[in-house]
């Protein structure tokens, strides 16, 4: 695999409740991350999805905070979900209609805190969607760097479109990374 450390990533991020206003305070907390514009992170608290995780019926009107992190987080392909039952595994968990597979993440509560700290430091320099910093190691975010680095880019849970994307190589059957 590539030092990523040496890899120019560029980042931009925002906040769920400033992206969907009218689900309002549902998604306080909640956090996404783009990764050189194209790869998509969400993280989410208070979300445990099933082997197959359904749409809620109405995608307009969410009739709870789980609804509305739901939609949320339909948004992105990779989620990494406060769980600290769950922390440091991940699976991929798919669409009950079968349309789409997302790789979750499990990370503990303190460990999301430092994470959505990090994310939301991007968002405050970033407007939004427009590209404001470089991923390197010296970079102010040490907690997504560590993740970054040390479990999305090397997770089988990968899709190919990501790897290229990214420029990481494929890991090894057995899901080792190369």
């Amino acid at each position: 695999m590539k030092d990523l450390a040496r890899v120019d990533y560029s980042l931009s991020a925002g906040a769920y409740a400033e992206e969907y206003p009218e689900f309002g305070e549902l998604l306080d907390g909640c956090v996404w991350l783009a990764i050189n514009d194209v790869v998509r992170i969400a993280f989410v608290s208070g979300f445990a999805p099933g082997d197959c995780w359904e749409r809620p019926a109405d995608l307009d009107e969410p009739a709870s905070r789980a609804e509305a992190i739901s939609i949320a987080a339909h948004s992105a392909p990779y989620i990494v979900i406060e769980s600290t039952a769950s922390a440091g595994q991940e699976r991929a968990v798919r669409d009950c209609e079968g349309d789409e597979t997302f790789g979750c993440f499990f990370v503990s509560r303190h460990e999301y805190q430092a994470l959505a700290r990090d994310v939301s430091q991007i968002a405050a320099v970033s407007l939004g969607c427009l590209p404001a910093r470089h991923f390197r190691r010296d970079f102010v975010a040490p907690a997504l760097v560590a993740f970054i680095e040390g479990r999305f880019a090397a997770s089988p849970l990968l899709q190919p479109y990501t790897r290229r994307m990214l420029r990481i190589e494929s890991p090894r059957a057995g899901g080792a990374p190369t």
